[in-house]
């Protein structure tokens, strides 16, 4: 069995990093035009952190794990936001996924986290709900420039950690969150 790599940006293998920000561009930069088809895969603040299964320098899954901070409804919050989480279609239906999921998962109960949020299509709740993601009702997050934000109109699913966030739930299901200048 292939074993999880958990490492910090400024740890990822220089061809493993290649090879994530190949399959971000294809799958879902596609639609990118101007200097925005250029995107690398930065970390500068050394915020993410990076779970993959790769075998003799090939990548066969990929998850992430972004720290930040957000404010919601007069409550400041310590969140990871997943994204990232991907399987090269050769090794798909091989509980690869699941596998990097269920570490990164683990791996975000075992911090000071107080929530965790991802953003995924409805299709996929069942697949997360395994590792006790909770789909919100509310469609969306807004990012950018917070007088002028953008929503990003995605499925969103939670996990939270924290009895703060557990008493404050609904407050989560009746506003928008606002997550900062970038998503994940």
């Amino acid at each position: 069995m292939y074993e999880i790599q958990h490492v910090p940006s400024a740890q990822l293998p220089l061809e493993i990093s290649l090879q994530i920000t190949s399959f971000f561009r294809i799958v879902w930069g596609s639609d990118e035009k101007g200097e925005d088809r250029f995107w690398q895969m930065t970390d500068p603040e050394g915020v993410v952190e990076h779970f993959y299964i790769a075998e003799r320098g090939v990548l066969i899954s990929h998850g992430l794990v972004q720290r930040l901070t957000i404010t919601h409804m007069g409550q400041w919050y310590d969140v990871r936001g997943v994204g990232g989480v991907i399987t090269y279609p050769a090794f798909r239906n091989e509980g690869h996924a699941g596998r990097v999921v269920a570490a990164l998962t683990d791996n975000i109960r075992a911090s000071a986290a107080d929530l965790s949020i991802l953003f995924t299509g409805e299709n996929l709740h069942p697949f997360y709900g395994r590792f006790g993601w909770i789909p919100l009702k509310r469609e969306g997050v807004y990012y950018g420039d917070p007088q002028q934000p953008q929503l990003n109109d995605t499925h969103i699913m939670l996990l939270p950690l924290s009895e703060k966030v557990k008493a404050h739930l609904s407050d989560f299901e009746r506003e928008s969150m606002y997550v900062g200048p970038f998503t994940w």
